[in-house]
């Protein structure tokens, strides 16, 4: 089996392998590309030093450009030495695909100029999906170092054309003018819970984690990310401590300027929530007492909102349920 990123653009699900994937984020504020980049490259953004070229994959697909919002993604990806960003309407699963459901034929008549940005075709249960090919995708597209990177004059594009692109693209804002807040859905010991998008600073799978020794149980271990050595925070231990969990992906956070890792067994996508819908945590809610700040409600789900300055304190009270300690 491979694991593929299934990623959604216009309506339309893709698998993209996930081998080829650096980390995923989502979208800030993009500087304008130079006047030479393929119409496909919408922007450019700078991740810890380097330039990433940002592809919109609708308009790399050869379709109109469709109007990016909460749920939009950048995926980071790299094919040999080349590397981009790929702007996504949403990032849907993340799933195994078996070797005999793959086939290197299309069962649509793909362009012949865009023929290269597929490697086959995946039979799921449900649907026929295409995959993606990140190296036909982004071609020899290479990071750029900041200090290379050009010399942007803002004079005749105008700071409100960037703010507005921003608005229009960032899923930086957590709340906005109807007081909606808006969340990551994460799965936790089978549950869901949310995360503010405020609180978030990048998503990537989880992968490289070397155990530390004489840490208590919750500490999965450690993990690098481009230079930056993380704590992973195993959250099904953290409620749970004698339950095994599968996890796949890690929630990077920030807490009075220190980034940890919080291990969670699925990404569930996107929630808002009204002040309203928000209630105090009290005894009735169990475990969510160790790990959350707050629970939330609507018509489809109620879940734990995830208070990352817990995990950032050790000397908290319910670390008495772990043996390890």
């Amino acid at each position: 089996m491979t694991m593929h990123l299934i990623l959604e653009t216009l309506g339309t699900p893709y698998a993209l392998p996930l081998e080829g994937v650096l980390s995923l984020s989502f979208v800030a504020q993009l500087s304008p590309p130079p006047e030479t980049a393929p119409a496909s490259v919408v922007g450019l953004i700078n991740l810890r030093g380097n330039i990433f070229p940002v592809w919109d994959l609708a308009q790399r697909l050869g379709h109109p450009p469709p109007r990016y919002e909460r749920d939009s993604t950048l995926i980071f990806v790299q094919s040999g030495q080349a590397t981009a960003a790929l702007l996504v309407q949403a990032v849907r699963d993340l799933i195994d695909i078996p070797a005999s459901s793959m086939a290197t034929t299309l069962h649509f008549q793909a362009e012949e100029h865009m023929a290269a940005c597929f490697s086959g075709q995946a039979r799921l249960p449900e649907r026929v999906m295409p995959i993606l090919d990140i190296k036909g995708l982004i071609g020899g597209t290479q990071p750029i170092a900041a200090e290379h990177a050009p010399t942007l004059d803002l004079t005749h594009l105008g700071k409100e054309l960037l703010e507005a692109r921003a608005l229009n693209l960032a899923q930086t804002n957590a709340v906005d003018e109807q007081g909606l807040k808006h969340y990551l859905l994460i799965q936790v010991a089978g549950d869901p819970y949310a995360i503010e998008l405020q609180d978030i600073r990048e998503l990537t799978p989880l992968r490289g984690v070397r155990h530390l020794a004489n840490s208590p149980a919750y500490i999965q271990g450690a993990m690098a990310l481009r230079g930056e050595i993380l704590m992973v925070i195993n959250l099904t231990a953290w409620i749970r401590p004698h339950v095994h969990s599968e996890n796949t992906h890690a929630v990077v956070v920030e807490v009075n300027n220190q980034r940890m890792a919080l291990a969670a067994e699925q990404i569930l996508g996107l929630s808002s929530f009204t002040p309203q819908q928000l209630s105090a945590i009290n005894s009735d809610h169990g475990d969510n007492r160790k790990l959350c700040k707050a629970m939330a409600h609507n018509a489809q789900l109620t879940v734990g909102i995830i208070e990352p300055a817990l995990l950032a304190n050790p000397q908290q009270p319910q670390t008495e349920s772990f043996s390890a300690l």
